[in-house]
């Protein structure tokens, strides 16, 4: 539980930090840039995480568990992501909204795929 809890810290700490540099480097768009990017940044961690956990001989439940289910579930958003769609819904901008959730699911989809074939090279 302690592993999890810390990764979980790690996890929301950098996801905030990482969601305001967004917003700040792209403030003219009304589009949620910071949840985009944590999310498919996520999704690509992910991918690493998978293929290195596979590859690893020994018992690896707690880094796993710190990092997987601590620092990546909370790195990564959908609450945000459904509420950010929602929104734009909400405002009628309902283009955005539609681009929002094609966009999240699958360039995060393709960001999993690349950081396995990453790590897959890698190992």
């Amino acid at each position: 539980m302690f592993a999890i809890s810390l990764g979980g810290a790690l996890g929301a700490v950098s996801r905030h930090y990482l969601v305001l540099a967004m917003h700040h480097l792209f403030s003219s768009l009304s589009f949620p840039v910071g949840t985009l990017s944590v999310n498919v940044l996520g999704c690509f961690i992910l991918g690493l995480a998978i293929i290195f956990f596979q590859h690893q001989t020994q018992d690896t439940f707690l880094l796993r568990s710190f990092f997987v289910i601590g620092m990546l579930g909370s790195f990564t958003t959908f609450s945000a992501f459904s509420y950010e769609t929602f929104l734009l819904l909400k405002e009628g901008a309902h283009f955005k909204a539609l681009w929002n959730v094609v966009s999240q699911v699958s360039i995060s989809l393709v960001a999993i795929f690349l950081g396995m074939c990453l790590m897959e090279k890698i190992l």
